[in-house]
């Protein structure tokens, strides 16, 4: 009865900061706030009291480590994996869906916690816990990615029953944050996986100052909380350092790809020419999310400039987003721009596979799913020189990276790779063995799934 009243106070204070923050009114947000503290007070008995029940935990574990020396070869640690997206169509969830089904075949100890709707049926993995929820909401320029707002009480109930050894957290949402404060509440380590920096593709989309400082202030303040912070990338540990995250928390997070899904497809263009119409001479391409913060205006302005040279090659976009009407605009004004929506993740060998070239200009990626996905499939791609995505590219060799936000250095890489494809066919052929050779050696799940439960070696000190 306690839950369902406290649950009632949070669902009024989500309802009333939707419409506070609709209409910019932070008078009416702080009341919202305000009326909502008697429903934290009337938690916190609960709060203690987990707290107390496993505050002796640290004393049986050096115990165990003083007189149970091989206790750590018993039973798989159980670790209970928060994440707010699971059902969406981004490279977290493509992520931990993998991660659901390879720990549901060995390491029956992980399970994946999130909160779904009752039409979304992950039925396909036996590790899922879904979190019950009182209220849901999208963000600005996310309008289809939904948060879901837990009931904390009846979430924490759920979760003490497993008694998790560790905590991981790949989204600073409200599931994520529940997370987060369970480890606290337990005293267990908590790991923070930073997937997505919200705060640079804020100030992309959002353009207010106001708002970034806002969303960059919170997220640091989350993953400060976190015992260790695990960044899937050296280019984007360099980055955080820079905005004044603790660099003895930072270590690499290795992301994979499941190599046997993602594969080339000799037949995909005859397929994909009749049922998609997509039936260009040479076909350049980009998968992902159609936002501001991809950048993809840079892509568009290259491809333009050299259609004259090239003629007869398209530019295929599948993907959705907010800026897909401005999109659809421009699809109007330039010749051989096509976009086909949003398609399923097993249709995408058979689109890279079909390409010649995968262009990804955004700056705000700190991995690109995607470029590994295309690179898995044999395609060369361009990237930006800032953000993650570089270091899946070997420059020259699987691909190039482009000078950030120079159209002209664009166009000339893109122009290198068209130039192989017509009148260099041998070395463009090996660059696309390379491609898949390179993904296969340094990104394929059989070999780094394990390595995400065991201890990160320490990046920076």
């Amino acid at each position: 009865r306690i839950a369902d009243l406290s649950d009632e106070f949070m669902r009024s204070l989500v309802s009333s900061i939707k419409t506070d923050v609709a209409e910019g009114d932070l008078v009416g947000f702080a009341t919202s706030f305000s009326a909502s503290i008697p429903g934290i007070f009337l938690s916190m008995p609960f709060f203690s009291a987990v707290r107390e029940m496993f505050s002796n935990r640290p004393l049986l574990e050096d115990l165990l480590d003083r007189f149970a020396p091989g206790h750590d070869s018993g039973p798989m640690r159980r670790v209970l994996w928060f994440t707010d997206t699971f059902t969406d169509l981004n490279g977290v969830s493509v992520t931990l869906n993998k991660v659901a089904g390879l720990a549901s075949a060995s390491n029956p100890g992980v399970r994946i916690v999130t909160a779904l709707d009752r039409g979304e049926n992950p039925a396909r993995h036996d590790n899922i816990v879904t979190l019950p929820f009182i209220e849901s909401f999208s963000l600005p320029g996310y309008e289809r990615y939904t948060l879901r707002v837990p009931s904390v009480l009846k979430a924490l109930d759920q979760i003490a029953l497993y008694e998790p050894d560790e905590i991981f957290i790949s989204t600073p949402g409200p599931v994520g944050l529940v997370g987060l404060l369970v480890a606290k509440l337990m005293g267990i380590k908590v790991t923070g996986f930073f997937h997505t920096d919200y705060s640079l593709q804020a100030s992309k989309i959002i353009e207010d100052e106001t708002v970034t400082d806002i969303v960059e202030s919170f997220t640091r303040w989350f993953f400060s909380c976190c015992d260790e912070v695990r960044v899937p990338t050296d280019e984007y540990i360099s980055i955080l350092r820079t905005r004044g995250y603790d660099p003895s928390k930072l270590n690499h997070f290795h992301r994979g790809i499941d190599t046997s899904e993602f594969a080339p497809r000799d037949e995909s263009r005859l397929l994909l020419s009749e049922r998609m119409g997509i039936d260009f001479r040479r076909i350049l391409i980009y998968t992902g999310r159609v936002s501001r913060d991809k950048n993809l205006d840079i892509a568009l302005e290259a491809y333009r400039s050299i259609l004259s040279e090239f003629p007869g090659t398209g530019f295929v976009i599948a993907g959705d987003g907010p800026g897909m009407e401005e999109m659809r605009e421009k699809a109007r004004r330039l010749p051989g721009l096509k976009l086909i929506g949003r398609i399923p993740n097993w249709e995408l060998p058979d689109l890279y596979s079909l390409a010649d070239l995968f262009v990804f200009p955004s700056e705000t990626d700190t991995f690109g799913m995607s470029v590994l996905e295309a690179q898995a499939c044999g395609l060369p791609a361009v990237v930006s020189s800032i953000g993650g995505p570089r270091e899946i590219i070997r420059d020259g060799m699987t691909g190039f990276i482009a000078r950030a936000g120079d159209v002209g250095d664009w166009t000339e890489k893109i122009r290198r790779v068209l130039e192989m494809v017509e009148s260099r066919e041998i070395e463009y052929q090996r660059m696309r063995e390379n491609a898949r050779l390179r993904v296969l050696s340094l990104y394929d799940w059989n070999h780094i799934f394990s390595g995400l439960f065991q201890p990160a070696r320490q990046t920076w000190r």
